[in-house]
């Protein structure tokens, strides 16, 4: 399902409710590449692990291990965050307080072979 959020555009399979946020984190472990004759610690990037989290307005029925194609279009036409192949590790269905919204969450990350 699509769905918009300050002109991007989020499509995954499942149903998505009203779109709220859109977080796209890359990291890699710092690898200690220090050797014995260094003055200081020296580091090389490891493998960039690939985290998005979609924030929603209503609840959602994606659980973890739903998975599908995951598009991200962004006004400036990048596509950052955008997985051939995404599966749900983490889903809060629901959450909301007295006279607030009710609100949602996702976390994809690339779904393996």
């Amino acid at each position: 399902m699509t769905k918009k959020f300050n002109g991007a555009t989020v499509n995954f399979a499942g149903a998505l409710a009203g779109l709220r946020g859109i977080s796209v984190s890359k990291k890699a472990a710092k690898i200690d590449v220090t050797a014995s004759a260094d003055a200081g610690k020296t580091y090389e990037s490891g493998i960039p692990d690939t985290e998005v989290k979609i924030d929603l307005v209503g609840s959602t029925t994606i659980a973890p291990g739903d998975n599908g194609a995951l598009t991200i279009a962004w006004p400036d036409n990048s596509t950052a965050g955008t997985l051939t192949t995404a599966v749900c590790v983490d889903a809060e269905p629901a959450k909301g307080s007295m006279d607030g919204e009710i609100t949602s969450s996702i976390t994809l990350v690339p779904k393996g072979a």
